[in-house]
């Protein structure tokens, strides 16, 4: 049993990726899931605050709420609660023309240093923006992945080390590149697992990746394609870009 406790700017990207993937991983047939995941699972499955569905009387606020409570046990080890806090204002044009193309999410780091001048206290903050109009189901499910985007964003920001992550191996400039890829694309295939959640959600990982590369000035590399990307695709982006 890995009994590793996470402390804030103190792991490799990698490292944290790693951990998120290895609680991707956990199933209620396979025996490995934490009591954690045991607890939110249960309340997951009898919770109609978790209903997505056209004739579901959540308001969007309550139910990201609980989603990101949920999420947070299931794939970030409980360890964003109490550290990072969720606030879903209403989407304008100014969250629009402020966050970029089709955004709507963003997360805000507060840190704080003491001597020896190291992060003593770092706290988060996630915006999810609510839509202007009424909510039907793939509006929810676009929120619930913009939620779990967000929360991989607030995992590494929080645990991951300050001299370590803008390596295109580690999160890159824009925070979309390898330790993010991994751990966002098991969240997706986790949360699409049909004996498992069965949330088709979407991350927006394309996107985000195609950003970090022209951030970066770099192509796409060559295993690329683990994440379920099209390099030749994307190089026609990057192209068209020029």
């Amino acid at each position: 049993m890995d009994t590793t406790v996470l402390k804030i700017a103190s792991h490799g990207a990698p490292e944290l990726a790693a951990k998120i993937l290895k609680w991707a991983k956990h199933r209620e047939n396979d025996g490995n899931l934490t009591q954690l995941q045991q607890s939110a699972l249960a309340a997951y499955r009898a919770g109609q605050v978790y209903d997505i569905s056209e004739s579901s009387t959540v308001g969007v606020k309550e139910m990201l709420q609980a989603y990101f409570l949920f999420f947070d046990k299931i794939y970030f080890g409980g360890y964003l609660e109490g550290r990072c806090w969720l606030r879903v204002p209403e989407w304008s044009s100014f969250s629009h023309r402020t966050f970029g193309r089709e955004a709507l999410g963003v997360t805000s780091l507060i840190a704080f240093w003491l001597p020896p001048w190291k992060i003593r206290k770092i706290w988060c903050c996630i915006h999810v923006f609510d839509l202007p109009y009424s909510c039907d189901h793939e509006d929810r499910l676009w929120l619930i992945g913009t939620l779990l985007h967000e929360m991989v964003h607030a995992f590494l920001d929080i645990y991951s080390c300050t001299g370590c992550r803008f390596e295109f191996q580690n999160v890159g400039i824009g925070g979309h590149a390898t330790s993010f890829q991994d751990a966002a694309y098991a969240i997706e295939m986790a949360s699409c697992d049909p004996d498992f959640l069965n949330l088709h959600v979407d991350l927006n990982r394309l996107y985000s990746f195609e950003d970090e590369l022209e951030a970066m000035a770099m192509g796409p590399p060559r295993d690329a394609a683990k994440w379920g990307f099209d390099i030749q695709e994307i190089e026609k982006y990057l192209d068209a870009q020029q």
